[in-house]
């Protein structure tokens, strides 16, 4: 399972301070992901470069996204 969409609009902050991920979604194929990917109008910055190259998506892409929200954290979203 990979989950499209992991981006810092999707991440909220409790009272004490803890993250939560809200409209999580999973998906088993290329296909789905492919579809939520263009629905959702994730962006280009977010997107795995494998999602773009046309490639096998795998969990890398996670990686990539988790990777970009952790930039995102500590550049104060500078840059993004």
């Amino acid at each position: 399972f990979v989950s499209p969409g992991l981006r810092s609009k999707k991440v909220l902050l409790t009272a004490s301070g803890k993250c939560k991920l809200y409209d999580f979604v999973s998906v088993e194929n290329a296909k789905e992901w492919t579809e939520l990917i263009w629905n959702e109008n994730v962006p280009f910055q977010w997107m795995p470069p494998e999602f773009l190259l046309l490639e096998t998506i795998s969990a890398a892409g996670d990686v990539w996204s988790f990777g970009v929200l952790l930039w995102e954290i500590f550049s104060y979203g500078i840059g993004i």
